[in-house]
């Protein structure tokens, strides 16, 4: 037996805010060769590549770096669509606090548009389409640390 689907309702879509960055704008912040390292506070080091970007989107190619700078474990490719990659930042309008903050990093002074959201705080850097610079919880922070074109 086949059940009808059930429809969503307004009451039953969950509100989101704004996103920091449309998808066409992280589509052209993101273009092939773009390669951005995080690091965590126990200094992993974890590597993001976009490749093969089109219309559709990129290919995310995605390692752990060793200590002597190359790939330690497996590479992950994930092949998502820029839509995706801007509803990764679709936080829920109930219980999120949004603010501008600006903040140090290794990248330097950023401005950015800061999210707070079920105990875990992401900051954007206006500047930056894309990925956050910084996110995470206290204790458990991972900061971008480089963001090239190779």
């Amino acid at each position: 037996m086949t059940l009808p689907r059930r429809r969503a309702t307004p009451e039953s879509v969950p509100m989101t805010l704004p996103t920091p960055f449309t998808a066409d704008e992280i589509r052209t912040g993101c273009p092939d060769g773009r390669t951005v390292r995080t690091r965590d506070e126990a200094g992993t080091v974890s590597v993001s590549r976009f490749t093969d970007g089109d219309d559709g989107g990129p290919t995310l190619v995605s390692w752990t770096e060793g200590p002597d700078g190359n790939p330690a474990g497996d590479t992950v490719r994930t092949r998502l669509t820029w839509r995706q990659f801007q509803q990764h930042a679709a936080f829920p309008a109930d219980g999120t606090t949004v603010s501008q903050e600006t903040i140090r990093t290794p990248l330097g002074e950023l401005e950015c548009t800061r999210y707070d959201v079920d105990g875990m705080t992401f900051w954007f850097d206006i500047h930056r389409p894309g990925m956050p610079v910084r996110h995470g919880t206290p204790g458990s922070m991972r900061t971008m640390v480089s963001d090239s074109r190779e």
